[in-house]
């Protein structure tokens, strides 16, 4: 589903939620499906979050904010891209959430990324890259 530049995705995951968890905020988990970067942070709200890796010969690297941390329920976070010719302000940051919610044997995930603005290249490219490599790469996890 997608509406006015934000961008909402459903998996089911075959696993508990408490593992879809751990995916979402386990250093060790993220590089394997967020560009090679490991996730730093204490994960409480208001905290620094920061991405960090070498992805395809560069160095990644990412920063934001906690802004809900529900633990096995909900995450959300600010993201900013200092390599995205945008200025360091908290209008352009993109907004990154996932609700879990238990199944019969599995865990639905909905992941949504908003507040674009009107910035409709770079929305376009974070789907791209959640569609082709983020969501498969964290679905990969699980099978």
């Amino acid at each position: 589903m997608e509406t006015a530049l934000s961008i909402e995705r459903s998996l089911s995951l075959p696993a508990t939620k408490d593992h879809v968890w751990q995916a979402l905020i386990d250093p060790d988990f993220t590089r394997q499906y967020m560009f090679n970067c490991e996730v730093i942070t204490d994960w409480q709200e208001g905290s620094m979050v920061l991405w960090v890796g070498k992805y395809a010969g560069y160095e990644a690297f990412q920063k934001g904010l906690v802004i809900k941390f529900v633990p096995c329920k909900e995450l959300k976070y600010s993201l900013f891209d200092p390599y995205y010719e945008s200025e360091d302000e908290l209008r352009n940051y993109v907004h990154v959430s996932y609700k879990l919610e238990e199944e019969d044997h599995s865990t639905k995930l909905v992941a949504t990324i908003n507040n674009f603005g009107a910035n409709y290249n770079r929305y376009s490219q974070v789907k791209h890259s959640w569609d082709e490599e983020v969501l498969p790469g964290l679905e990969g996890l699980f099978k």
